[in-house]
């Protein structure tokens, strides 16, 4: 059994090898509202290398605070294989965290896994994306699952660019809300995603997103909490992806009322409409694939409120003779599986 000291507190790394029962331990900063972030792992070795191929956690807004990965986990299998940062993201590797680092996840080995770059923004658009809004800005706690499966691997080719470890990462992740009786209970929002990491191949997740309306017996210290995030980054601006196809079904419908009623909104105007126009016609909505301009049209629609302009909207299309088109045209996914780069405004 391997063993690791994170903020003094013990956490238990089981080789995937055992048969041991998972037993979550603490990775939290203290209670909150009664309860704390648990999470165990489980481990293989891959030429040379400890990895991650096993991660369950039930995770809050309490969690340690996570970092980048180390240096020196994973060294000798990412030695074998190509990490160029110049290469195209489906023909070189990174280390990717089964738990994301601002959920708590510690940069090392055991939370560690190589998969290609491409993968790796699969990863982050399906289903941390939505983790790390529920955790950090939602305040709820999560039971997430993150599987590593379908290894195929060939690291001793005479050429570095011939080697590569092929896997699917499978994840789940429930919302859990906590009742009248301080118990967390699941609340029937959740998302599912597989993430092949193929190498020299194009990585599209296979999801499945559920949604509904739920309670939470919310205390005012936990609606208040600051939740600890990584080392090495914060949290991207994140809109409901549901809330953007929305506004992209608006634009589809009427273009004329869809930009008559954003550029009314302060900070919005002719170029930063042209950016997100962009953005609606290709129904991709991770701000971390977004081209510069993308990146600042998508963060002047978040703070202009976007569920207070998609009403406005909605009142807009209603009096043009629109009424629910925008509800009746959705589309049927909320996240576009597509691998395209967004094209850049004139």
């Amino acid at each position: 059994m391997y063993t690791t000291i994170q903020n003094r507190k013990l956490s238990r790394v089981i080789p995937t090898r055992t048969k041991a029962p998972l037993q979550l331990v603490s990775l939290s900063n203290g209670t909150l509202d009664g309860h704390e972030t648990m999470v165990d792992w489980r481990t293989d070795t891959i030429g040379g290398s400890t990895v991650g191929v096993y991660m369950k956690a039930i995770v809050g807004p309490e969690h340690q605070q996570g970092g980048p990965p180390k240096l020196s986990a994973l060294k000798e299998l990412m030695g074998k294989l190509v990490t160029n940062p110049k290469n195209s993201n489906d023909k070189k590797y990174i280390k990717g965290h089964l738990l994301n680092d601002n959920v708590g996840g510690p940069g090392e080995a055991y939370n560690l896994y190589p998969i290609t770059a491409a993968a790796n923004k699969e990863h982050e658009r399906s289903i941390e994306s939505p983790v790390k809004n529920w955790v950090n800005q939602g305040k709820h706690w999560v039971d997430y699952e993150v599987k590593v499966e379908e290894v195929d691997k060939s690291l001793d080719n005479y050429f570095i660019e011939d080697n590569y470890v092929d896997c699917k990462f499978v994840c789940e992740a429930s919302l859990l809300a906590q009742d009248l009786n301080n118990e967390l209970v699941k609340t029937g929002n959740n998302v599912s995603s597989t993430i092949p990491s193929i190498h020299k191949r194009p990585s599209s997740a296979e999801i499945i997103k559920n949604e509904a309306i739920f309670f939470d017996n919310m205390s005012e210290q936990r609606s208040d909490y600051k939740p600890s995030l990584s080392k090495a980054k914060g949290i991207d601006p994140w809109i409901d992806p549901t809330i953007m196809e929305e506004f992209a079904t608006a634009y589809s419908v009427d273009p004329v009322s869809t930009k008559r009623i954003l550029i009314l909104q302060n900070g919005i105007g002719e170029a930063t409409f042209a950016a997100l126009e962009i953005i609606f016609k290709d129904h991709i909505y991770d701000y971390s694939s977004f081209s510069s301009p993308l990146k600042s049209a998508y963060t002047k629609l978040l703070n202009a409120g976007p569920k207070r302009v998609m009403e406005k909207l909605k009142e807009e299309l209603k009096g043009g003779g629109g009424k629910s088109v925008v509800a009746s045209k959705r589309k049927k996914s909320s996240f576009s599986t597509k691998d395209k780069k967004p094209k850049k405004p004139r």
